[in-house]
């Protein structure tokens, strides 16, 4: 699949973004869409699933610091233990 730039202005600010971010052409352009598409879109329409997950995997990763159960911690957080 192949994608035609006629516009040498765009194929500029294409290059000149690789450039500055040490990606291909490819990755510029892709990335430049989907920030663009979540501008038009607006929040919440182009969720990130893959990132949530990652995100998660690390929350789950990470050590337990307090050994009370969330329900303890909730309880005394509203003032009912």
């Amino acid at each position: 699949m192949s994608l035609n730039i006629k516009n040498a202005t765009v194929e500029q600010l294409a290059r000149d973004l690789t450039q500055e971010t040490g990606g291909s052409l490819t990755t510029a352009i892709a990335v430049a869409l989907e920030e663009r598409l979540l501008r038009v879109r607006g929040p919440g329409e182009c969720v990130d699933f893959a990132a949530i997950a990652k995100f998660q995997a690390e929350l789950a990763a990470l050590p337990r610091v307090d050994e009370r159960t969330e329900r303890q911690i909730s309880d005394e957080l509203w003032g009912e233990s």
